[in-house]
């Protein structure tokens, strides 16, 4: 490990990167049968943002191209909904919809869609209803709309206050937008009529960001007293607008403030000392102001999202629908907790033609093997247990994958434990259990030396 503070490389996992375990484990498909949350992607954008790479379909801002598309979409989405196993034995404890833009939609084309999800599923009497939303995209009478169609909870993409930082990933709201979007999903909250209140999104590590304009961004997050806050890192994607500007520039801008590039002059991005910093700062200010930091880019005020929650349980399982939409089917008879995972296509024409073959023959695509091995199934364990202030249970390592992996594990992490990026925690009796736990915040920060090094050890085990 790089125990230093000098050489601690950020941890560039976030909240969605659950979904990159697709692709470090094996991929497996199926559709999803049963389950107890549902995600819905509605890909619409303004504009593509230089960070995203996201399955997404770019609509401009007239409002007639933006209502005939989004009603064409749906009608596809119910296309995939019929032609997959839907019962109302089937008791959602949460719906989300995500994209893309969720609030480009009309209220009407909202109430349509929830409509058919209540008409296809039971939901429970306190179903959390989440819609991602951006500044600038609804108003106060939409936001009533979309609560009477259902939607209980909103996750507001701000992702930081400063007017340059916003105009260098290339949004499409302003500052002074978000803090309007803000005082009206504030006000929506506080009188019921959102009951499970809204989330707010931010993002570190943004060109040209430095720890005073993220202080700053993190004081009117405080001011805006969401019940949940999300804080992620930047990633820079290949395939995207920054993964071609920084991905040629990199080096010169690691000396220089700025760079002409393609007669574009970039921001410097923070470096990765400087991206730590942002991260510490943001465990500290926002656990000084009572929120529980309870997963590595996840904080919490007033409850956590029952929809983000299960997609840090091993073997946890919830339908999806829509363009790029990963779905996930707890595999009952595997050795170990671990899920079956499908992702659909990423672009609009593919998942037109995947929803005109699944109409033709349901069991498209066809049932993948369920033969998934020990290793695999506790990889995703630790993928997902170790992101969490909870940590990896100790007793279902050694009841399920026996005592020789949870020494290799214990071995893995001695000495993260010696340096404080990792502990065991024993929770009081008369009910004792014990945890694996990461640090906060190093121990979060060092998370993929740690893993890795736990994959590393369990890999000697075979051999």
């Amino acid at each position: 490990f790089f125990l230093g503070r000098a050489k601690v490389e950020f941890n560039h996992l976030m909240v969605v990167s659950f979904f990159l375990l697709v692709f470090i484990m094996r991929s497996y498909s199926s559709i999803v049968q049963n389950g107890q949350s549902l995600y819905i992607h509605l890909p619409f954008c303004r504009r593509r943002c230089y960070y995203c790479d996201f399955p997404i379909s770019v609509v401009g801002d007239k409002s007639s191209s933006i209502a005939s598309k989004t009603k064409s979409y749906i009608d596809l989405v119910f296309q995939e909904l019929e032609n997959t196993a839907g019962s109302k034995d089937i008791k959602l404890m949460s719906c989300y919809l995500g994209g893309g833009t969720p609030s480009l939609a009309s209220g009407e084309e909202i109430h349509r869609l929830l409509s058919r999800v209540r008409d296809t599923y039971s939901l429970t009497d306190n179903a959390e209803v989440t819609i991602e939303a951006d500044p600038g995209t609804f108003n106060e009478e939409k936001l009533k709309e979309y609560c009477a169609a259902g939607v209980t909870r909103l996750s507001l993409g701000v992702q930081t206050f400063e007017e340059d930082e916003l105009q260098a990933i290339g949004r499409s709201h302003s500052a002074q937008e978000a803090l309007d979007a803000i005082e009206l999903v504030a006000k929506f909250a506080d009188s019921g009529k959102l009951r499970h209140g809204w989330s707010l999104d931010i993002i570190s590590g943004l060109p040209g960001q430095t720890l005073n304009s993220w202080q700053r961004t993190l004081e009117k997050t405080i001011q805006a007293q969401p019940w949940h806050v999300s804080a992620y890192d930047l990633q820079i994607q290949p395939g995207t607008a920054f993964g071609y500007w920084y991905g040629a520039a990199r080096p010169q801008l690691m000396n220089n403030e700025k760079i002409k590039f393609s007669s574009k002059l970039l921001p410097v991005l923070p470096t990765e000392d400087e991206a730590a910093d942002l991260y510490i700062e943001t465990s500290r200010v926002l656990q000084k102001s009572g929120y529980e930091h309870y997963e590595i880019s996840s904080y919490s005020r007033l409850g956590r999202s029952t929809h983000n929650a299960l997609y840090w349980q091993p073997g946890g399982t919830w339908l999806a629908l829509g363009l790029g939409a990963t779905s996930a089917h707890a595999i009952t008879d595997a050795p170990y907790p671990v899920s079956q995972k499908f992702s659909r296509p990423r672009t609009m024409s593919a998942y037109a033609t995947y929803v005109a073959e699944l109409r033709k023959n349901k069991t498209f695509p066809p049932q993948a093997s369920t033969n998934i091995t020990l290793e695999d199934a506790l990889a995703e364990d630790l993928m997902t247990s170790l992101r969490t202030a909870a940590g990896l249970p100790l007793a279902r390592v050694r009841s399920l994958a026996g005592p020789k992996h949870l020494k290799a594990i214990l071995r893995a992490t001695e000495d993260a434990r010696l340096n404080d990026l990792a502990f065991i925690y024993h929770t009081p009796q008369p009910h004792a259990r014990s945890s694996l736990r990461l640090s906060d915040p190093d121990g979060f920060l060092c998370s993929n030396y740690i893993i890795a090094n736990i994959f590393a050890e369990l890999g000697n085990l075979g051999r």
